[in-house]
């Protein structure tokens, strides 16, 4: 990254402490603009700079920025005034902001701030990649260990079809892109499930020439081929490892100015690296094995919200499962890293979730055994009823949405 000088609009919470640590060790100056009464003043020994502003002094945050040096910047962090537009100490310059604002809301403001720090030279960014090292970082993920075969062979697991012509010992070969892939069928499971041991001849890695083969498996009510845009719309933007078996579906709908705007508004947002299995499993088929991994910091963050009585919402269903993996019995969230094996039913405990969103699936599936733990199952199914009846799309390209556990 070739950015000198980051400036960071800071709200209250532990992400502004932990972006700064971050950005600067990674050789970057922090100019920051904090919030009274909302931010921790811990703040001013992570940063280079620091300068406080009452809520709304938006001409006040521009000179600051501006005054060290600031390129770009990000916004982390709460802001609990509940009313801005009664609580706000604006200056002249927010006044002219405020002019913009058509419909008097706060998220209305929000995006009129962020294009007003735009045209003045100091855009608002994605905080993710000065995040890096509180991230994961790659690895084998997503496929078991390698053959003891020799060469670069690799055993995977695949769904296959027709599977009655695909037994052990069967071999297969993909073929495309100047990429030739050899398999050969070793072990049948159930639901066309099968152990594949993958090779390939040319130098090439097993995973490159999936890469080059393979094709994205779009949804059945897209009807066209797959498109070489459709390998960039098929995964989150915040995915930064390969290894899923298909995209998250619920997390699709979370965009960069999303994310964005749901931090700028207070909530803190814990990254885990997660490798899906396959979700659209036939009836009474048990989830998959699913890879996973929960940073010490995003567990921390997790228990740091449920102490405070806050809501921990999981964006898609292996989220619960990795924190049903790692929560105790006292509800308490550790660091770990494996692969989960949890199915979520009716009947199980979840001591570290208080919601969900995930997308539409089969309601014949094991998918809405996980949903009942949330909701109940009448519910849930007015709710199937009324996706269907108002054309709601299933699958990775489909809607979603969000069910909140009753509290109390």
């Amino acid at each position: 990254m070739s950015v000198a000088t980051i400036g960071l609009i800071a709200g209250g919470g532990r992400f502004p402490l932990l972006f700064a640590e971050s950005a600067r060790r990674a050789g970057h100056r922090v100019v920051a603009v904090a919030h009274r009464n909302e931010t921790d003043p811990a703040l001013a020994e992570r940063v280079d700079a620091l300068t406080w502003v009452k809520l709304g002094q938006i001409g006040h945050v521009l000179e600051a920025l501006k005054a060290g040096g600031a390129t770009q910047s990000v916004m982390l962090g709460a802001i609990t005034k509940k009313r801005f537009f009664a609580d706000a100490m604006l200056d002249v310059t927010g006044l002219r902001v405020l002019a913009r604002v058509a419909i008097r809301s706060d998220d209305n403001l929000l995006r009129a701030f962020a294009r007003f720090l735009e045209e003045e030279g100091v855009p608002i960014t994605d905080p993710t990649p000065f995040l890096a090292d509180r991230l994961a970082p790659e690895g084998v993920l997503g496929r078991e260990r390698p053959s003891e075969a020799g060469g670069d062979a690799q055993l995977w697991e695949a769904l296959v079809h027709p599977g009655q012509k695909l037994k052990p010992g069967a071999r297969v070969r993909f073929e495309g892109a100047g990429v030739v892939l050899d398999g050969e069928i070793l072990e049948r499971r159930f639901f066309g499930r099968r152990t594949v041991r993958l090779w390939v001849d040319s130098g090439a890695t097993v995973e490159a020439a999936i890469d080059a083969i393979g094709h994205v498996p779009l949804p059945p009510y897209i009807k066209r081929a797959d498109q070489a845009a459709d390998r960039e719309r098929y995964q989150t933007v915040y995915a930064n490892a390969p290894g899923s078996a298909e995209m998250p579906s619920a997390g699709r709908a979370f965009t960069p100015e999303l994310i964005t705007q749901l931090v700028a508004a207070g909530v803190d947002v814990a990254p885990l690296v997660l490798h899906t299995g396959v979700s659209s499993l036939e009836g009474n088929e048990q989830p998959y094995p699913e890879r996973y991994r929960v940073p010490g910091a995003s567990a921390a963050a997790v228990n740091a919200v449920r102490t405070r009585g806050g809501r921990v919402v999981a964006v898609g269903t292996t989220v619960v499962r990795a924190l049903a993996t790692v929560t105790d019995e006292r509800g308490v969230v550790h660091p770990g890293d494996g692969w989960t094996e949890v199915v979520v039913t009716p009947d199980t405990p979840l001591r570290s979730v208080d919601g969900l969103v995930t997308g539409w699936h089969e309601p014949e599936s094991s998918h809405l055994m996980m949903l009942e733990a949330f909701a109940p199952a009448d519910t849930l199914r007015r709710a199937y009823d009324a996706a269907l009846a108002s054309g709601y799309l299933w699958h990775e390209f489909g809607d979603s949405h969000l069910i909140l556990r009753e509290r109390g």
